[in-house]
């Protein structure tokens, strides 16, 4: 289990607002920062292409605040003397979050450095990562800051998944701006992208509700931004996401029962079966309706997309044109691990590696089962985060990355099992675990939006002020 890292407030501070004003500046960049993603809509902007631009204001203004405020509050931003007569300070990152993620860039740059043809132009992306884990950090000593950018959050899921029934309904006055044309994509680039965000933001969603929940009044900002991303979540059409979903809110409902037996949450059965009835009235709306053409060009409802989600495996899965490719893109990530197992290829070496290991199977049964356009087609990612890590940078950075995540959880885990913080740390995890099983069969990682909210996310799980003690 990590030592956890001490995020509380110094008490040693001369003002507690000292430290307070660059995280309340940085809370503000990042819900701005937030804001622009989800504004970015793909018949107007490239969020691909805005998303390191606005990476880099983001901790440029987080840094020019802080420094700022050091420069203009002098030696009581930094500390008061003490009884020893140095200057102390709060430590915000614990050795557990240290040396894990330094090993995550470590190896990543390792692995960069030793292979010829790496994409150089994408290391930025895991060294952006680092940095939103440490933000998250270090903004979650300030509760107010939490507070607002988890509205904001809400809002703007919630606004995807309203805006997701808008374009069913053929009221969106903007062009779809993708490929995906009989899909509905709201305000992103990919179904796949819509899906995996609202998995990640559904559970801090049931999080908000079942906490207002146990109060007397309906909270009606909460029970709508639920029935919001739901409804979003279903229209996307992401079997990987629902399943990912599915087991986030799972996760987060088993922390709820154990909140409510243990007397830390009282149990409102007439809130809880609108929300519940609500969610089924939806469903059944959505049933029937067309979601997506099937690969001969054929209607997909919502009801057989549905069930269509257990073609993964068994014979089924031969017939399933998506999930054929998806075992095909595997298939190749596996024998890239097998070429270099240690260092990888490099890392944003898939795309540029594909066609090489693609050939070798062309007489496979497997690559004939593709269609004209997949065979042909040559992806950006593997649609699986942990092979694709490991193809890339080999396997002491997926065990580094599995570190840096593993180890904050399971301290979660064992704050929300004692009862710290209530039923915040479940539904931390929640949303987690939703994205780490997304990332089994798409690459959610890569995605701007649901992206950062993962790194954000674990992060804030590494203070441990964000779970404090029942009294």
């Amino acid at each position: 289990m990590p030592s956890w890292p001490e995020c509380q407030l110094a008490v040693t501070y001369a003002s507690p607002l000292a430290l307070r004003q660059p995280r309340r500046a940085g809370g503000a960049l990042l819900g701005l920062a937030g804001v622009a993603l989800f504004a970015a809509h793909p018949s107007l902007f490239s969020r691909e292409a805005l998303y390191p631009t606005v990476t880099a204001i983001l901790f440029a203004g987080v840094l020019l605040s802080v420094g700022a405020h050091q420069l203009t509050a002098g030696p009581a931003a930094s500390g008061v003397s003490g009884s020893s007569g140095s200057l102390q300070s709060p430590r915000l990152l614990g050795s557990a979050l240290l040396w894990t993620s330094g090993l995550f860039a470590f190896t990543v740059l390792l692995s960069a450095v030793v292979n010829s043809g790496p994409a150089w132009g994408r290391i930025w992306l895991p060294a952006a990562q680092i940095l939103y884990v440490w933000l998250g950090c270090w903004l979650a000593a300030d509760e107010r800051v939490l507070a607002h950018l988890g509205s904001v959050l809400l809002l703007l899921a919630s606004a995807a998944g309203v805006y997701a029934l808008v374009q069913h309904l053929g009221l969106d006055p903007l062009p779809s701006g993708t490929v995906f044309e009989d899909r509905i994509v709201s305000v992103f680039d990919n179904p796949n992208h819509l899906g995996s965000c609202m998995a990640v933001a559904l559970p801090l969603a049931l999080h908000c509700f079942l906490t207002r929940a146990s109060l007397k009044r309906l909270a009606i900002w909460p029970y709508g931004a639920v029935i919001a991303m739901y409804t979003g979540l279903l229209l996307a059409g992401s079997r990987g996401a629902w399943w990912a979903c599915l087991a986030g809110c799972g996760l987060l409902m088993a922390g709820y029962v154990r909140s409510v037996r243990r007397g830390d949450l009282i149990l409102r059965w007439r809130h809880l079966l609108l929300l519940g009835l609500s969610l089924c009235l939806v469903t059944s709306v959505l049933s029937k309706t067309q979601i997506m053409k099937g690969s001969g060009g054929e209607a997909v409802s919502m009801s057989a997309r549905l069930r269509s989600s257990t073609n993964v495996v068994g014979p089924s899965a031969a017939n399933d044109s998506t999930v054929n490719h998806r075992y095909f893109l595997w298939h190749v990530a596996v024998n890239m691990i097998r070429e270099r197992p240690l260092v990888g290829l490099g890392y944003g070496s898939y795309r540029v590696q594909y066609p090489r290991f693609r050939d070798r199977l062309r007489q496979e049964p497997q690559f004939q089962h593709l269609s004209w356009l997949q065979q042909r087609y040559i992806p950006q990612y593997a649609h699986d985060e942990y092979l694709q890590r490991w193809a890339e940078s080999g396997v002491f950075a997926l065990l580094s990355f599995l570190a840096l995540v593993g180890l904050g959880m399971a301290a979660a885990l064992k704050a929300g099992w004692r009862g710290c913080g209530g039923l915040r740390p479940w539904a931390l995890l929640g949303s987690l675990v939703a994205l780490l099983i997304h990332a089994i069969v798409s690459y959610p990682f890569h995605m701007a939006v649901s992206g950062t909210i993962f790194w954000i996310l674990l992060g804030i799980i590494y203070c441990p002020s964000r779970f404090p003690r029942n009294r």
